[in-house]
C-alpha cells in the first residue's frame, strides 16, 4: 500500500483483521514482522521525528498522576531530545493543541477525571503538539461522545487542508466517505488500497467483512 501526501487514509477491516498490528509493525514494534516500509522515501530511523502515533487509549494507565497539559506537553519531547527543555515554541504548540481540541477548561485536570471522549481528545492533542507530517491514529473515534466526534472530525479536516498526512483505524463504514479520502481494506492481508472510488467498493468491502454486507445501493 502507498499513502499519498495529504491523504486521510482509513484502515478498515473486521475485528482481528490486523489493523493495530499493521500500525505497530510499520513502526518497528512487532519484532517478527518482515517486509519493507519507507516514510517520505526514508527508513523509519531517519523519519521518526516526522511521525506521530496515537495508540489506543485502552493501553494507557489512567491512574498515572498527570494532567491534560502534562500529557500534551509530552508531544514536544521527541523533537527536543534528551537535554533540551520545553521553551516558548513548545509552550505555544501545547497551548494551540489544547485549544484546537477544546480542552482549555480541562488543561489542569488529572486524566483520571476525564470522560472517554475528553481522554481521546487529550491524546490527539499530544500528537498535534508533536507537530508531525504524518499522523498514525489508532481508533480516534472509538467510544467518543457527540462533541468529541465533531471536534476530531473538524481537526482531521484541518490537517488534510494543511497538507498533513493521516492514517487512522476506523470502524464505522457509514462515515468513511465523510472522513477519509483513501482507504485500505485489511483482513490479514491487503484486500484493496487506494482512493475511495478505487478501493471503497461493495466488492472489496464484502471481501473484507463477509459476503452480503453491502450492495451498490448501500450509502
Amino acid at each position: 500500500m502507498t499513502v499519498p501526501r495529504g491523504a486521510v487514509m482509513g484502515l478498515l477491516g473486521p475485528n482481528g483483521a490486523g489493523k493495530s498490528t499493521f500500525l505497530n509493525a510499520i513502526l518497528g514494534l512487532v519484532p517478527r514482522a518482515r517486509g519493507e516500509v519507507t516514510f517520505f522515501g526514508d527508513p523509519l530511523r531517519a523519519a521518526r521525528r516526522r511521525i506521530a502515533h496515537m495508540p489506543q487509549t485502552a493501553r494507557v494507565d489512567l491512574d498515572y498522576p498527570i494532567t491534560v497539559e502534562g500529557v500534551v506537553r509530552m508531544g514536544t519531547y521527541p523533537r527536543l531530545g534528551l537535554f533540551r527543555r520545553p521553551g516558548e515554541r513548545e509552550r505555544a504548540l501545547v497551548d494551540d493543541a489544547i485549544s484546537r481540541m477544546g480542552l482549555d477548561d480541562h488543561r489542569h485536570h488529572q486524566i483520571s477525571e476525564l470522560s472517554g471522549g475528553q481522554l481521546k481528545r487529550t491524546f490527539l492533542a499530544r500528537v498535534l503538539a508533536q507537530d508531525p507530517e504524518l499522523y498514525l491514529l489508532d481508533e480516534p473515534f472509538a467510544g467518543v461522545d457527540v462533541v468529541s466526534d465533531r471536534v476530531i472530525r473538524r481537526e482531521l479536516q484541518r490537517l488534510a487542508e494543511s497538507g498533513a498526512t493521516v492514517v487512522l483505524i476506523h470502524h464505522d463504514l457509514a462515515t468513511v466517505k465523510e472522513i477519509c479520502s483513501h482507504v485500505t481494506l485489511l483482513d490479514h492481508r491487503v484486500i484493496a488500497s487506494g482512493t475511495l472510488k478505487e478501493a471503497f467498493t461493495p466488492e472489496n468491502i464484502n471481501a473484507a467483512y463477509g459476503l452480503g454486507l453491502m450492495t451498490e445501493d448501500t450509502p
